[in-house]
């Protein structure tokens, strides 16, 4: 009788077309994984006509599957699945264009930053832009540099920045780490995957799971907890191995660690001087929009289609300062309004930053707005904040020694 225990599920890329089983089934989804569901679907139809108390017909429809994988969050690699458009700069010492500084501060939604000095950036360099802290930076790719003190970059800041941060570019020689970015393009980039699931039989169970696209994930952590991350995906084929051997779990990639609630911080807005420092807990909703495609002439899925992105941040903290979460959700400042709610509400940015002190991942929101809030006092207790913010854009940041996205 088997249990998890001889079981393993692993992916690779889509290498050649969607459904077209990858060559490399190499990747998990991260330490501890483990499929939390898996659910196959027929869609059957009874139909019933006159003069029948019982069926004639039990028809089946489409075939779809769905499956969920839950893991402490580790291998940053699956984010490519996401949001298509990925790469990665070398964070070098040598062969980089001189760092320059911010000349005002940098209103969020720019495109061109304005600088001391553009001398020696071009296009394709790859920048880091500093916030208010260190631990709070974009990283965008240079489109052009004009007049000596613009820089144009590919994609608009997510929060504002202070005058006199530093621009530095990041891909350079002579390397030490590697800066790994995670975005979306609104471009039809989405890297399918090919998951495979076995188990250790008498007789070995080996399936694949062909086009997959993700659905949903969700990243969460509370004080004394690892920063857990859960995948959802379906897909619409399915591809049973005709001599299934079992196939181990595949380890997680060299010098990767998961990530606790210990070196996480939280910064909103995203380059104030210091993190959040009575966060409780915090969830990060990431919902792609997805969808399978079926036509005529076949009972499994043919194509998919990319709708919206839809980002929902959730966090719990102790009340200490009605300029922390409060304000943000009256006027969107960081100065609570003693006229109440604002006429409009102002659009921020937000950061989670996670170190396992080595390697680093950022979560970088911008166009953030509170959306609720919540209070209740009771004299028993103390009292908590909770909030729920929206977002409109999202970058993931990974950093460590793995020279390229495997």
């Amino acid at each position: 009788m088997p249990s998890g225990a001889r079981a393993s599920i692993n992916y690779g890329w889509e290498e050649t077309a969607f459904q077209t089983k990858s060559a490399s089934i190499d990747k998990t989804f991260g330490i501890g994984a483990k499929l939390t569901d898996l659910t196959r679907n027929n869609n059957l139809e009874i139909i019933y006509g006159l003069g029948d108390r019982e069926a004639a017909v039990n028809l089946e429809k489409q075939f779809q599957g769905s499956f969920a994988v839950e893991t402490a969050l580790s291998d940053p690699w699956i984010f490519k699945a996401y949001f298509g458009d990925a790469f990665t700069a070398t964070d070098g010492t040598t062969g980089k264009a001189a760092a320059t500084t911010l000349t005002g501060v940098q209103a969020i939604g720019a495109t061109s930053l304005v600088v001391a000095s553009s001398t020696g950036y071009a296009a394709s360099d790859i920048i880091k832009i500093a916030g208010g802290t260190s631990n709070t930076y974009e990283i965008r790719k240079v489109t052009g540099a004009s007049d000596g003190t613009h820089i144009e970059i590919d994609k608009p800041l997510h929060y504002s920045h202070p005058a006199s941060g530093a621009v530095t570019e990041i891909n350079g020689t002579g390397q030490t780490n590697y800066y790994h970015v995670f975005r979306n393009l609104n471009a039809p980039s989405l890297n399918t995957i090919t998951v495979q699931n076995t188990i250790d039989l008498a007789a070995d169970y080996q399936t694949n799971f062909l086009g997959s696209i993700p659905v949903g994930a969700s990243i969460s952590t509370a004080v004394g907890s690892p920063v857990m991350a859960s995948y959802d995906f379906i897909y619409g084929k399915e591809d049973p191995e005709d001599s299934p051997a079992f196939v181990a779990q595949v380890a997680s990639t060299a010098g990767i660690k998961p990530y606790t609630f210990a070196y996480g911080n939280l910064y909103t807005p995203a380059s104030s001087t210091s993190a959040l420092t009575a966060v409780q807990s915090c969830e990060i909703s990431i919902s792609p929009t997805l969808d399978l495609i079926y036509g005529l002439g076949s009972r499994t899925a043919n194509n998919y289609v990319e709708m919206q992105y839809d980002y929902t941040i959730s966090s719990e903290m102790y009340f200490q300062n009605k300029n922390d979460y409060l304000a943000l959700f009256m006027d969107g400042t960081s100065t609570f309004p003693v006229t109440g709610p604002g006429t409009t509400v102002a659009e921020n940015g937000l950061v989670l930053h996670l170190n396992d002190g080595t390697n680093t991942m950022v979560f970088s929101f911008g166009g953030v707005k509170a959306d609720s809030t919540s209070m209740p006092q009771d004299p028993t207790a103390p009292i908590m904040e909770s909030v729920t913010l929206r977002a409109r854009t999202l970058h993931v940041y990974a950093y460590n020694a793995t020279s390229a996205i495997p």
